[in-house]
């Protein structure tokens, strides 16, 4: 238990490596038939998709430098790295990423589990579902994230109902990704 709690605020940090460490170490002293599996492997997805995003973000930023100053240019001063930040920033968050084999294995590991030991009609199912939209939204890949999106809302309703307040928080979820495409599609346009 304290392993899967240490890999959650590792995530929350930032630090996947050492995240990855403890999701490993708390899945390899959990029964693989065990229902908290599940939730492990629920972290696990976050790690390994943050993770590569992480090393891809580094490796990316390392190999423009390194073109940058083999095509002789020079160094900036902290000036011009002040007045160029903002477009870099913006090209960095333009970055498409995607959901890899490794965090869908994981995922439908984790929902086999939760169907074993759980069914269908549990808040796990949800969580499950709810974490993989999340990482979809996160790599831009909205149509995905909003198919998976709607079988965790669908998956609420059924369990919870139109009222209970896991579901708002899930619907507004949606609210917020369709609000974050409506921006992205102005900008777009606008450029």
């Amino acid at each position: 238990m304290r392993f899967l709690g240490l890999a959650k605020y590792y995530n929350s940090i930032g630090k996947y490596e050492e995240a990855k460490i403890y999701g490993n170490s708390a899945l390899n002293l959990v029964n693989k038939n065990h229902a908290y599996c599940a939730l492990i492997l629920e972290c696990l997805m976050e790690t390994c998709f943050m993770h590569s995003e992480f090393v891809d973000i580094e490796n990316n930023e390392n190999a423009i430098n390194s073109n940058a100053l083999e095509n002789g240019e020079q160094e900036r001063d902290p000036e011009q790295e002040q007045a160029t930040t903002t477009i870099e920033q913006t090209n960095t968050t333009s970055r498409k990423y995607s959901v890899d084999e490794n965090v869908l294995e994981l995922y439908n590991e984790a929902l086999e589990i939760i169907r074993f030991h759980l069914s269908e009609d549990h808040i796990y199912y949800i969580n499950i579902h709810s974490k993989l939209s999340e990482l979809y939204i996160k790599c831009e890949d909205y149509e995905n994230g909003y198919k998976v999106h709607n079988e965790c809302l669908e998956s609420a309703y059924k369990l919870l109902g139109k009222n209970h307040q896991l579901t708002a928080k899930h619907v507004s979820k949606v609210i917020k990704n369709i609000i974050i495409i409506i921006i992205i599609i102005i900008i777009i346009i606008i450029i």
